[in-house]
């Protein structure tokens, strides 16, 4: 693992590409983190069959767009974008041992510049979910907090 001191380096070499039947078992992974899983509103855990079934409906659905964050070297982070009712629902996760990094943000702010920018961007985020409720804030988005969680809105 690197130190932080090269992180910064590597940050100039971030980009977004496209999800490739390869990362099939990248995403099931992280999808299965016990963090990402208690972060989400589904918090049981995913089994390959479900996994498997998803991933080859979302590569052939138009409506979704997934992109793994990258340093050229190693995957970072995922990023979903799901088109709803004229939005683009997103969600994220980042690898744990990148977290804490400043990756989440770094990961949204690079999806704003590849998204359809016509149709506004809206995070759900669970309320002890300090962490992305920051990434969002960072970059701007409107909250508006239910009991259940915050919803985050941006349109660019």
């Amino acid at each position: 693992m690197q130190g932080h001191k090269d992180m910064g380096r590597d940050r100039e070499k971030l980009h977004l590409r496209e999800v490739n039947e390869g990362d099939k078992m990248l995403l099931y992974r992280w999808a299965n983190d016990p963090t990402v899983r208690n972060n989400a509103f589904q918090s049981k855990l995913i089994s390959l069959d479900e996994h498997e079934a998803w991933f080859s409906s979302v590569l052939q659905n138009p409506d979704v767009e997934i992109y793994i964050l990258t340093d050229g070297k190693e995957e970072i982070g995922q990023v979903r974008l799901n088109i709803e009712n004229g939005m683009q629902i997103i969600d994220y996760s980042v690898e744990e041992r990148m977290r804490g990094q400043g990756y989440g943000t770094r990961l949204l702010a690079l999806l704003e510049t590849v998204c359809n920018r016509s149709k506004p961007l809206v995070g759900k985020v669970r309320l002890d979910n300090i962490a992305s409720q920051h990434v969002f804030e960072s970059l701007g988005y409107e909250c508006n907090r239910t009991k259940n969680c915050c919803i985050y809105r941006k349109v660019l």
